[in-house]
């Protein structure tokens, strides 16, 4: 009885470009593996980045805030007017910022939505109350009452408050992609946030 053999030719070739083609598959398996680590790492590093800078930026317009309310709450100056515009302008700066711990608290509430949830409104709160009473300093004339001159105090000591407590991040390592992953990664940063809203809600 004769026997169906494959020819010998054939096998021969099938069996290398078997190979072929699985060795193939697992270096592109590999190559798109190391591709999306890279891609992880990267973004890791960018909001690593971001939250630094947030830390940054937040300790920048603190002392910019401090020194305006501190400058509008002078006493003898020769234009009451003039601490009045730094109230107001003071107010509008704040208003507006979107940055430093505004910005913190945004990237607190999405690495923990349970335990920032309310980070960014009672910021919100806390900038609105301070926004109020310069504004009314604003729109007031004359020299200072003792009232408004007691509200830019408490401001400045609010803007030092929140101050101490960013001094509580360590400010090295922006250029080391290790520090940059694990701020991303909620270390060494989430705790002093919450202090921060602590501060805040007072």
């Amino acid at each position: 009885m004769l026997e169906n053999k494959q020819p010998p030719g054939k096998r021969s070739i099938a069996l290398p470009v078997t190979l072929l083609l699985l060795v193939m598959s697992v270096m592109g398996n590999v190559l798109l593996y190391t591709k999306n680590i890279e891609h992880a790492r990267g973004q890791s590093e960018e909001d690593g980045l971001a939250i630094y800078s947030g830390f940054e930026q937040a300790r920048d317009e603190l002392a910019y805030w401090s020194k305006l309310a501190a400058s509008a709450a002078e006493e003898g100056a020769a234009d009451a007017g003039v601490n009045r515009a730094r109230a107001g302008f003071l107010a509008e700066s704040m208003d507006r910022s979107e940055r430093g711990i505004s910005a913190l608290f945004v990237k607190a509430s999405e690495q923990d939505k349970v335990r920032f949830a309310e980070a960014p409104q009672a910021y919100d709160d806390f900038v609105a109350s301070h926004r109020e009473a310069l504004e009314r300093i604003e729109a007031a004339d004359g020299s200072l009452s003792e009232s408004e001159r007691s509200a830019l105090e408490a401001a400045v000591s609010d803007f030092a408050e929140l101050d101490v407590i960013l001094n509580e991040f360590h400010f090295t390592g922006k250029d080391n992609s290790s520090v940059l992953i694990r701020l991303s990664g909620g270390h060494d940063w989430l705790d002093v946030a919450d202090r921060l809203m602590a501060a805040v809600r007072k």
